[in-house]
């Protein structure tokens, strides 16, 4: 007999690991465990895998090495994507002279400006706000990306001449 309690699904899969140990990896509220066993019906005990999710499907592809499939986190990982707007702000645009960087985020991060074929212009520090003087670049098309713990928003600008 497996023993089972309310806080651990044995939904999974069997995985051989050696000719002496079979292991049953399941989930439970804390995440993907695995329990033990030499012949079948005398069980270990759980042992945490320390990953997030559910219905674990583990294949072993080396002497200590694993593949595991598994349903995804119930909770969210943090991921860079881009905010939406307006959380970045450059003015004024058409610019100039000096302009102003303004992020609704408070989070220190780093600011760059790419000009139109890509390339990076400027990578500075950034915490909110920065002046950025406009006559150092030719005229044309710019986007400001600024990287915050937060994630990632980018505003773009012009620059123009007067003639």
């Amino acid at each position: 007999m497996i023993p089972s309690d309310a806080q651990h699904n044995w939904t999974g899969n069997y995985t051989v690991e050696s000719p002496t140990e079979l292991r049953l990896y399941g989930s439970s509220m804390g995440g993907i465990w695995f329990n033990s066993s030499p012949n079948g019906g005398t069980w270990n005990g759980y042992v945490s895998t320390n990953v997030q999710g559910g219905d674990p499907t583990v294949v072993k592809v080396g002497a200590s090495s694993y593949l595991m499939v598994h349903a995804g986190a119930p909770n969210a990982n943090l991921v860079a994507e881009p905010m939406t707007s307006p959380t970045l702000r450059v003015l004024p645009t058409p610019a100039s002279g000096s302009m102003t960087v303004h992020s609704s985020i408070s989070s220190e991060g780093r600011l760059l400006v790419f000009d139109a074929s890509g390339h990076v212009v400027l990578d500075e520090a950034f915490q909110q706000t920065a002046t950025l003087d406009a006559r150092i670049w030719s005229a044309g098309c710019y986007t400001a990306r600024v990287v915050l713990p937060e994630g990632v928003c980018q505003a773009r600008f012009i620059i123009e001449r007067s003639h």
